[in-house]
């Protein structure tokens, strides 16, 4: 299995509730990292100095689902797996969404 996948990077922006929207966001694609060469708190630091923010919360949907029923947060080793693993089922490519709050 290759090591390496596809990120679409959402932030500059915040979610919206009812019906949950990341409204306006602005968009980037990472692409050709070895993500599961990292731990949870490296893949941390290099979202955060990716998105040039010290204070964020991190987040991903799940393939082919909507943010409101799809949407996970990153916040241990443990949802780190579940992201890496959700992303190579998809073919190696995951929505990352950014919350600056």
């Amino acid at each position: 299995m290759d090591s390496n996948f596809t990120i679409k990077v959402n932030h500059t922006c915040s979610f919206v509730p009812k019906p949950i929207v990341y409204f306006n966001p602005v968009k980037m694609v990472v692409s050709n990292v070895d993500f599961r060469s990292m731990s949870f708190m490296e893949f941390i630091s290099y979202v955060k100095n990716l998105v040039k923010d010290g204070r964020i919360n991190v987040y991903f949907c799940l393939p082919q689902r909507s943010l409101r029923d799809g949407l996970r947060v990153l916040e241990d080793e443990n949802d780190y797996v579940r992201f890496l693993d959700a992303g190579y089922e998809n073919g190696g490519m995951i929505n990352l969404y950014i919350d600056h709050s």
